[in-house]
């Protein structure tokens, strides 16, 4: 949000929120826009943030965090043998299956331009392969 603001981009900057629950008793939409507000000040800019200013798709919180369902594992096993890259169960798995819900549904159409950030964690897979279908069938 800081970093589109900063450089007056038009991007639509879509969140996917992983966790039902709250962090430090605050709920994830405004812990978000206050991280937002307080790296704004650590860093001088003078931009305030609300709400309003918060795109967060709550759709694929599934059963919670760390739950590892459907939604992840496909997510998790199509990346993996079509781009080559691992993702995560508990984020990255979580925001590419709401990706590709989101173009299954036409959410996001064809002719939209897309970036994923992928914020790592592929070690978690070890922690997590109990979890996922992927491992069970290579087992």
């Amino acid at each position: 949000m800081l970093g589109k603001k900063i450089l007056n981009s038009p991007a639509h900057i879509v969140g996917i929120n992983i966790d039902k629950g709250e962090t430090d008793k605050v709920p994830f939409d405004q812990y978000t826009v206050a991280l937002a507000n307080s790296t704004a000040s650590l860093i001088g800019a003078d931009h305030q943030f609300s709400e309003s200013d918060l795109t967060l798709n709550s759709d694929y919180v599934g059963e919670g965090y760390g739950v590892v369902g459907t939604l992840e594992n496909e997510a998790i096993a199509m990346t993996a043998q079509t781009e080559g890259i691992l993702l995560d169960p508990v984020y990255t798995g979580r925001a590419m299956g709401g990706l590709i819900d989101m173009i299954r549904s036409g959410k996001i159409k064809k002719t939209d331009r897309v970036l994923f950030w992928h914020t790592g964690g592929a070690p978690a897979l070890f922690a997590y392969s109990s979890d996922l279908d992927m491992m069970k069938r290579n087992a």
